[in-house]
Formats: C-alpha cells, structure tokens, sequence
C-alpha cells in the first residue's frame, strides 16, 4: 500500500480495533496547526467483557522535538510503537518500509519514522483509538515464538539507535 499510496498523509488501523468517528480529522488538525510530521493520539485497551484500560499517556497536548519524542518512544510510555493511533506526513515515508514478513513491524519502523520528522511531533490528550484485545489473537497466541521476534524488532531499534543517536543508547548511560 505505501508503494501505491499518493496523499500528502498516512494513517493506519489493524482490522481488529476502531477508532473513534473523529480521530483522523484530530490528527490532521494538529498536524497541520503546529506544522509537524507527525501528530498522534491516545488509546484505549478494550476487552470483550467491556473493560476498558486507559494506558499512561500525556496529560495535556504537547509538542515534541524529534529527539524529544526518540526519548518518549524509549521510554515506551507515552509513545509507543505502533503506526495506528498516528498521521504521518507522507514523505516520511519514501525511504521507510515494513520488513516484510517481519512481526513487531511497528516496533521496527518508528524510531526510523520519528527519526525522519524533522519538524517535530504534535501529541493530543485525547484517546481516540481503540485497541481490542482478543486472545485469540496473532499477538496472544504462541507467546514463546512472540518474544523471539519482539526481541529481535528491540535488537533492531538498539541498532539504530546507536548508529544515529548514541547519546540515546544504552552505552551512553
């Protein structure tokens, strides 16, 4: 899809999961309001049984630098990484892909993405996404072989990191 895609922005969502009605159009706003490349939004976990789970994520909008949000995205707390609770200016992504085949592709691609965005990342309060959790699901199931491959998108990131940013890197502390 990135190689056909032609808007000035990208999006995404897995099959699973919704988000609400108003989402991209918060996304877009805030992107084109503080001139970011990147603008994102909260989540929320939903169960089958109708739980809901608020995660840890900024109190109020904020706006980050790019090395303000790679130290965010360390962190794993209020960015995480995944692709579908952001809009992305499009050419962030002309020389980034998903490793085909790869699980944890998010984990592979977004320190790469908020690496590239240069004006910053714009981040809502708001919780707009909605991430169902099914046990039966690719990530719940076969969790041994899952932490195989989690470790390997981690080993991933640490490698970038400190290629271009090893004032960020485990060495470094």
């Amino acid at each position: 899809g990135l190689n056909i895609a032609k808007g000035k922005y990208i999006g995404f969502s897995d099959c699973d999961d919704y988000m609400d009605d108003d989402m991209f159009e918060v996304l877009y706003n805030n992107l084109i309001k503080h001139d970011a490349d990147v603008s994102m939004a909260g989540y929320k976990t939903v169960y089958p049984n109708g739980e809901i789970k608020l995660r840890d994520y900024f109190k109020d909008d904020i706006f980050l630098s790019r090395d303000e949000a790679m130290r965010e995205l360390l962190d794993d707390k209020n960015i995480t990484s995944v692709v579908w609770n952001k809009l992305f200016r499009r050419e962030l992504w002309d020389n980034i892909r998903f490793k085909e085949g790869a699980w944890f592709e998010d984990c592979i691609v977004m320190h790469e993405l908020l690496y590239a965005a240069q004006r910053g990342v714009y981040c809502s309060n708001k919780r707009l996404y909605n991430y169902y959790q099914r046990s039966s699901s690719v990530m719940n199931s076969g969790r041994f072989i899952n932490v195989k491959r989690e470790i390997e998108a981690w080993e991933c990131r640490l490698s970038f990191v400190e290629e271009y940013m090893p004032e960020l890197s485990l060495k470094a502390k």
